[in-house]
Parts: C-alpha cells; structure tokens; sequence
C-alpha cells in the first residue's frame, strides 16, 4: 500500500511550465488553410492558450511563465498559477524582427535564475520547457548543450 502512495504523489507533482515564445519574423508568415488564414505565430499563440488553459482546468496548482526570444530569452511574466494574466501578456506579443543567433543554453541559464532547481528524488515539483522555435536560419547545437545542463 505504502508504494501505492508514493507512486500516487510522484504522478500528481505540481508542475512549472516555462514557455518559450521565439519573436522572429519568420513567423509572420501565413498558412493557408481552407477556411482560414493565420501566421505561424497566431497559430503557436493558440496552441500554448489551448494548452494552458486545458492544463489548468485539469490541476490549478501548476505555474506556468512565459519567456519571449530575441537574441536572449527574457522572462515577461514569471511563475504564477494566474493564466489570465499569462494570456493577456500573449496577446500583446508580435513577432519583431529576424534575429541571427541564438545560443539554447540561455535557456538553461535563465531556468536557473527563475526558479530553484528540484531536488532528486522525490522533487517538490518538475520544471517543464516549452520552446516555440522560429528560426529556419539559425540551428541548435543540442547534440553537447544540455548534457552539461545537469539538475
């Protein structure tokens, strides 16, 4: 019985949910649909309000953040079960302008700095990345960068 409970908690730890928004011009270009027409990045800015929204209706305790991409992400709403305010931030952003480079331990790097990294093994809750990458011009080296990430 007593691993019953155990396997019960760790199934149901709460969540933080960083999302990761690339504001590259590259997504403002449209795809044509039958009957509608949206840039990729309306497109991914529905699909992480579908998401969150959904989530949040299954388990209010997860926190979630969002981070937009220029040359470094920054973070624009910190962690937080309010996902109204989250979708309000959403909605204001448009992609800008097209960047040349991008390094994805900035990303790792600005874990860190937002919130405390869980311990092993039974961690107080998991951290979750979520990248909207839109940069066909620009490739990630992920290949060596997150194995020197270690939680």
């Amino acid at each position: 019985m007593d691993n019953e409970n155990t396997n019960y908690k760790k199934t149901f730890t709460k969540e933080k949910v960083l999302i990761c928004l690339d504001l590259n011009k590259e997504l403002r270009e449209e795809i044509e649909g039958d009957k509608f027409s949206e840039t990729l990045f309306q497109t991914a800015k529905n699909g992480i309000k579908m998401y969150v929204e959904s989530k949040s209706r299954l388990s209010n305790v997860h926190e979630y953040a969002l981070s937009i991409i220029s040359e470094k992400p920054v973070i624009l709403k910190g962690f937080s079960t309010d996902t109204n305010e989250l979708v309000s931030f959403l909605d204001q952003l448009e992609p800008t302008e097209k960047f040349k480079k991008f390094d994805i331990m900035s990303i790792c790097d600005l874990i860190k700095e937002s919130t405390p990294i869980p311990t092993l093994p039974d961690p107080e809750f998991f951290v979750h990345v979520i990248l909207i990458y839109g940069r066909p011009h620009v490739s990630l080296n992920l290949q060596n960068s997150f194995k020197v990430f270690l939680f």
